[in-house]
C-alpha cells in the first residue's frame, strides 16, 4: 500500500489517550505510518517492532522508572523505541547526534540511564568512538549498550544489537502509567550544564493532538516531511503530532534541500516544519513560480536572523508559512500564528495557544504587572501540557513559576488587539541600557531599513559609561556601509540611549549548531564587539 492511500480519522484519537503507544491503535496493519529510505513502513511492522522491543528491553533488565538514552538519527527505530518505552514506563533520554563525549557523558550521568541505544554506522562510527571516550565514572549507571551491528563497544557492559532486541517474544502488557516519564531533553542554554526538562506521558499525548489539530494534520491525505531531528523538542513534537493524526511521516535522516524537494514531490507531502534557512535552501533547490503546489503549510521558525527576506520569498512562490512558538519546557508548537493572518505576523513566532485550556499573559519582567496591548513584556503561560519540571532541580523548577501558576518563559513578546501574541526575543538577549530594557530588534529594524544593509544584529557591551549597544551589519553585494549616515539616522529616530556606539561590518554572523539547525551565537558577537572596542581604545 502506498503512503498516499492512508487517511486520518475525523476526530483526534489522542483526545482521551494517556500513553504514546496508544497511537498505534486503530489503523489496519497494511496502512502506511512512515516512509524511510524511500520505503513504506506499515502499522503492522511498527506494532510488532514495538512489542518485541518491549520484550527485549525487559529481558535485559529495563523496567518501569528506568531511563533509556536514544542516540540515533531519524529512523523508524527511534519511534519504535520511544513507543516501547511508553509501554514499559521507561523514560527516553534524548541525545543530540551532534554531541561529543562530554555532553553525552554528562547526560548519562545526570539521568542515571540504565541503557543506551546508538548507531554504529552514523558518521563513520562517531557514536561508538564518542561513547568509548567517556570516562568510566560517568557511565556507572549503564548496564546495557544496544547498537545496530555486532561491533564491541564497552568492556564489562552487556551489549546487544537492535536485531537481537527486536527478536524477543512480544510483550503485550502495559507496565507504565500516564504519569511516567516520556521524554527528557536538555535545554539549549549557554551554560556548561543545561537544565534537563522532563515531560510525562499524558501531557505529551495531549500536546501531540493539539499540535496536530492546529497544523491541519487531520485533513484528508496529509503527509508530513520530518527533516528536523527527533532528538530535539522540535522534531519530537513534529513526529508525535503526525502519529497522533495518523498522518504518514516521511523521514529524512538529515536535511538536504534537493533530497527534501524530491521527497515532497514523490510522496505528495502536504506539511513541513523547519527553520528559515531550511526553507530558503529548499526554495532555491527547485525552479519555477510554484515549486511545491501540494505543500499546504511550512511551520516556520526564524533561527537565522540574516535571512530577513525568506517570508516574502516563500509567499511569492506559493508556500504558506505560519510562525510557531515553543521551547523545551513547553515542547514545540505551544502556539501558532493563524493561517489567515498577514505575512508580517505569520513570519514571527507566536499566535494563539494550540491547547484550548492554555492561557497567556504579558507582564513586566521585574514587577510582574500586566502590560498593555502592544507593549513588550515577559511572556508567561499556563498550560496542562508543560513540563513536569527540571530533573533533580526543584529550585530551578520553582523559580520558573509565578505565584499564580504561570510558567515564566524568559521570552519577550507583545499582544495584538485580537489576543494573539508575537515573540520578540529571549530576555537574555534584551539590552539593559540607560536604566531601560531595550529590545535589540527595535534597533536592528532601524538599521535593516537602510538600502545597503542586508542584515543587522545588536548586542550590548560594558563601557565606562555603562552598558551600551553595538551593531553588526552584513552589507549587500555592491553596496558600501556609511556608518556616519546610519548613526545619524538612528539619532534622529531613536532615543539617544538606543543609538549604537559603533556599527561594524561583518561578512557572516557567528552561528551555533543545535539539534534543529543553526542559531545566532550572541555571546560570540558580544565578545567580538568588546574586543573591537578595546582595540580601538588602545590606539587612542
Amino acid at each position: 500500500m502506498s503512503p498516499t492511500e492512508s487517511s486520518p480519522p475525523a476526530s483526534n484519537p489522542f483526545g482521551t489517550a494517556n500513553y504514546l503507544h496508544e497511537l498505534l491503535d486503530g489503523p489496519a496493519d497494511e496502512v502506511v505510518v512512515m516512509v524511510a529510505d524511500g520505503r513504506p513502513v506499515s502499522y503492522g511492522w511498527l506494532r510488532r517492532r514495538v512489542t518485541s522491543l518491549v520484550g527485549g528491553l525487559r529481558t535485559y533488565g529495563l523496567a518501569q522508572g528506568d531511563r533509556l538514552a536514544i542516540w540515533l538519527p531519524n529512523s523508524p527505530d527511534w519511534i519504535a523505541l520511544a513507543l516501547a518505552c511508553s509501554r514499559l514506563g521507561v523514560g527516553v533520554v534524548s541525545l543530540n547526534m551532534r554531541w561529543g563525549p562530554k555532553e553525552v557523558g554528562d547526560m548519562v550521568e545526570r539521568t542515571g540511564c540504565k541503557g543506551i541505544v546508538l548507531s554504529s554506522a552514523y558518521r563513520g562510527g562517531a557514536c561508538v568512538d564518542g561513547l568509548r571516550a567517556i570516562p568510566s565514572d560517568k557511565l556507572r549507571s549503564l548496564s546495557l549498550v544496544v547498537t545496530d551491528d555486532a561491533s564491541p563497544v564497552l568492556p564489562g557492559i552487556v551489549r546487544a544489537t537492535l536485531a537481537v532486541l527486536a527478536a524477543h517474544e512480544a510483550y503485550l502488557s502495559v507496565d507504565g502509567t500516564p504519569q511516567d516519564e516520556a521524554f527528557i531533553v536538555a535545554t539549549s542554554g549557554t551554560t556548561s550544564l543545561p537544565k534537563l526538562v522532563v515531560h510525562l506521558q499524558r501531557s505529551v499525548c495531549r500536546h501531540a493532538g493539539d499540535v496536530a489539530r492546529s497544523a491541519g494534520l487531520f485533513e484528508s491525505n496529509s503527509r508530513m516531511l520530518l527533516a528536523v531531528p527527533l532528538c530535539g523538542a522540535y522534531g519530537y513534537t513534529v513526529g508525535m503530532a503526525s502519529l497522533a493524526a495518523r498522518c504518514p511521516l516521511v523521514m529524512m535522516e538529515a536535511f538536504e534541500p534537493a533530497a527534501a524537494a524530491d521527497l515532497i514531490d514523490a510522496h505528495a507531502v502536504t506539511h513541513m516544519m523547519g527553520t528559515n534557512d531550511m526553507l530558503d535552501k529548499l526554495l532555491d533547490s527547485v525552479p519555477g513560480q510554484r515549486p511545491f503546489p501540494g505543500l499546504r503549510l511550512f511551520g516556520y521558525a526564524n533561527f537565522v536572523p540574516s535571512l530577513s527576506g525568506v517570508p516574502e520569498k516563500a509567499e511569492s512562490r506559493g508556500v504558506l508559512i505560519r510562525g510557531f512558538y515553543g521551547m523545551s519546557e513547553l515542547l514545540a508548537g505551544f502556539a501558532a500564528q493563524p493561517a489567515e493572518a498577514p505575512l508580517a505576523q505569520r513570519a514571527h513566532g507566536g499566535g494563539f495557544p494550540v491547547c484550548a485550556e492554555a492561557e497567556v499573559a504579558i507582564r513586566h519582567p521585574e514587577s510582574g504587572v500586566a502590560v498593555p496591548t502592544g507593549e513588550t513584556g515577559e511572556l508567561v503561560v499556563k498550560t496542562p501540557n508543560r513540563m513536569q519540571g527540571y530533573l533533580d532541580n526543584p529550585r530551578a523548577t520553582a523559580a520558573a513559576m509565578t505565584g499564580d501558576g504561570y510558567f515564566r518563559t524568559g521570552d519577550l513578546a507583545y499582544r495584538l488587539p485580537d489576543g494573539a501574541f508575537v515573540f520578540v526575543s529571549r530576555m537574555v538577549d534584551v539590552l539593559r541600557v540607560g536604566g531601560y530594557l531595550v529590545s535589540p530588534a527595535e534597533i536592528e529594524d532601524m538599521l535593516a531599513a537602510d538600502a545597503a544593509v542586508q542584515a543587522a544584529q545588536v548586542v550590548s557591551v560594558s563601557l565606562a559609561q555603562g552598558e551600551r549597544p553595538v551593531a553588526f551589519v552584513i552589507v549587500r553585494p555592491g553596496q558600501a556601509l556609511d556608518e556616519a549616515a546610519l548613526l545619524r539616522r538612528c539619532r534622529e529616530q531613536l532615543a539617544i540611549y538606543k543609538v549604537p556606539v559603533r556599527i561594524f561590518e561583518i561578512d557572516a554572523l557567528p552561528m551555533i549548531e543545535g539539534p534543529n539547525g543553526s542559531k545566532l551565537d550572541r555571546n560570540a558577537l558580544r565578545r567580538r564587539a568588546q574586543a573591537l572596542l578595546d582595540a580601538e581604545a588602545e590606539k587612542r
